[in-house]
């Protein structure tokens, strides 16, 4: 994962730059001084700008249109969607309370309809697609690079014939994860395609727990 602290490599002292460059005879004039200081501000401001904008172009720190444009480039785009009338807004402060029930309203929050997901949601989606778009052959170790990187999970794959696969995944892996990997999808390229990038021609048949 990046954080903005990688990105501390970049940082320059313009001003230290530019006055050990300067001729000795020139270092102690103080017109010379104050000339390269004020030319070097607004150089260092810029410079400042711009590493600071590349954390907002990772994964990890970019939002909203930010966001769009990774899912752009690596294929992921418009955003996917989910349904608006399951989205919770508001939740008890105790696990031990329930709600009041008293009338709340969200304003431009929807109540039905297909909406697009969130950024949270959309960067794991964002780091799966990554990861397929580098899935060549649909091999066990690049099924497995697949699952770490988009899931966090590490899982197995075991060609049991046919074209039947056996998933083995541990049992401390959440149930939601694994319906993950198993669930399909139909578009205008293909039916049936599995989540977890195995070989055109493989059905996951049986999950194994060790």
């Amino acid at each position: 994962m990046v954080t903005k602290a990688d990105f501390d490599a970049y940082a320059r002292d313009l001003y230290r730059l530019a006055y050990d460059d300067t001729l000795d005879v020139f270092r102690e004039s103080t017109v010379l001084t104050g000339v390269l200081r004020a030319l070097v501000r607004e150089a260092q401001g810029l410079y400042d700008a711009v590493t600071a904008s590349l954390w907002a172009r990772t994964i990890d720190g970019a939002e909203g249109a930010q966001l769009d444009v990774l899912g752009r480039i690596v294929g992921l785009w418009p955003r996917p969607t989910q349904d608006g009338a399951l989205l919770d807004y508001f939740t008890p402060d105790s696990d031990n309370l329930g709600p009041d029930w008293a009338g709340a309203y969200v304003t431009g929050a929807p109540v039905a309809g297909r909406v697009p997901i969130g950024d949270v949601p959309y960067r794991a989606n964002i780091r799966a697609r990554i990861a397929r778009n580098h899935v060549k052959y649909g091999s066990a170790p690049e099924l497995q690079y697949f699952a770490r990187l988009a899931f966090g999970v590490t899982v197995s794959v075991r060609n049991i014939g046919n074209g039947d696969l056996e998933l083995i995944v541990p049992t401390s892996i959440p149930p939601s994860v694994v319906a993950q990997l198993q669930a399909t999808r139909t578009d205008e390229t293909a039916d049936a395609q599995y989540a977890l990038p195995i070989p055109a021609t493989g059905r996951i048949t049986t999950v194994t727990y060790v």
